[in-house]
């Protein structure tokens, strides 16, 4: 299934945005993507004062120069670092500061003596093109709910596929067959496939063990689509089990816990009072021991992205217009887990989630 967006980001726009006075040596691909559009596995960018310099090895070279028009594109014939460091050299560059998102040690450790012999500073600096990305843009947006619509119903068709023997492995293979027959690029993470206790496992690997009448099951997949990541879990009963009344009794205390958090995920509001929101639902219904993650987190051209959503790292205040995922959960060992996971825009009256498909109990 082809995907096209008539519209595309004003790349230059971005380069400018996000351009100081300062040089800045770029490495963290998800970065140079959201400023270039470029989506390779290896390369570096170089903002110098509003125009940007993208550096490529031959696998990539011929692409870039075709289909990035917001930068030039600086071809490198061996390592990287010497190629930044003789361009800098060339255009007597003194200073550079290396946005410090995405550098190893050791490539910080080469690069500052390759700048020492050329008699360059280097400094590292706080990115701001992360504090960019928390924003989302009308583009991103719209682009995301549609990779959202499309894992959904992806997910959605799997369901007919489930029966009785199947294993964990093989329900998480045909998931991603789906994500990628309904138009996906690849699955955003590695899919999670539950079933009966192991569901208790938040973030358990699929197995050979084969559903049985009684099981939970429980899915948490995604689809990356023009650069962007889908999130959603959702848990189901395969029949019902000798668990069955309790753990309903828990997938409605799971769901009202996110109907809260969703409520509370308004701007100017901090992540971990949205967490705390959710989780004093949990506590009610004496489950909050069981609800051992953070509510949720960001996602955009990375599934885990700020702002985050949690108790241990929500100090930041959620802007409005960034999406958040709201994915409570209760897991409670030799019994099962019930996970419901939505993605949601963070607007002025609270949260807006963006999935079509409910949230209610569904035996299979």
């Amino acid at each position: 299934m082809k995907h096209s967006m008539t519209n595309v980001p004003d790349y230059a726009q971005r380069i400018v945005s996000v351009s100081g006075d300062d040089i800045v040596l770029v490495v963290k691909m998800e970065h140079i993507f959201y400023l270039t559009g470029f989506r390779g596995t290896a390369g570096m960018l170089l903002l110098m004062r509003g125009t940007a310099f993208l550096f490529v090895d031959a696998r990539y070279a011929e692409h870039a120069e075709r289909n990035v028009s917001s930068v030039t594109t600086v071809r490198v014939s061996g390592q990287y670092f010497d190629a930044v460091v003789t361009f800098l050299k060339e255009h007597e560059v003194k200073d550079v500061t290396v946005d410090e998102d995405g550098v190893l040690l050791a490539d910080y450790t080469r690069l500052t003596a390759l700048c020492d012999e050329a008699g360059i500073r280097v400094t590292a600096g706080q990115s701001v093109i992360a504090d960019a990305r928390v924003l989302k843009d009308k583009y991103e947006l719209t682009l995301m709910k549609d990779t959202l619509r499309v894992t959904e119903i992806a997910l959605t068709k799997t369901i007919g596929f489930i029966k009785e023997g199947m294993t964990e492995k093989e329900l998480a293979a045909e998931v991603d067959y789906r994500l990628r027959r309904e138009g996906g690029d690849q699955s955003s993470f590695e899919t999670i496939a539950l079933f009966g206790a192991r569901s208790s496992m938040p973030h358990g690997c699929p197995s050979d063990v084969k559903l049985v009448h009684g099981d939970i099951i429980l899915i948490d997949c995604g689809m990356r689509r023009s650069g962007y990541c889908s999130d959603i879990t959702r848990t189901f009963f395969f029949g019902k089990g000798k668990d069955f009344q309790r753990m309903s009794r828990v997938y409605d205390a799971v769901r009202e816990a996110q109907n809260e958090g969703i409520a509370r995920a308004a701007t100017g509001v901090r992540g971990a009072d949205v967490d705390r929101a959710a989780r004093d639902v949990m506590r009610a219904h004496k489950l909050n021991d069981y609800f051992t993650h953070g509510l949720g987190h960001g996602v955009g051209i990375e599934i885990h992205e700020r702002p985050y959503v949690s108790e241990k790292k929500g100090d930041e205040i959620l802007p409005g217009g960034t999406v958040i995922t709201i994915e409570p959960g209760a897991y409670i060992p030799e019994v099962g887990g019930i996970r419901i996971e939505n993605m949601v825009i963070v607007t002025k009256s609270g949260g807006a989630s963006i999935n079509i498909t409910p949230t209610d109990m569904i035996v299979l």
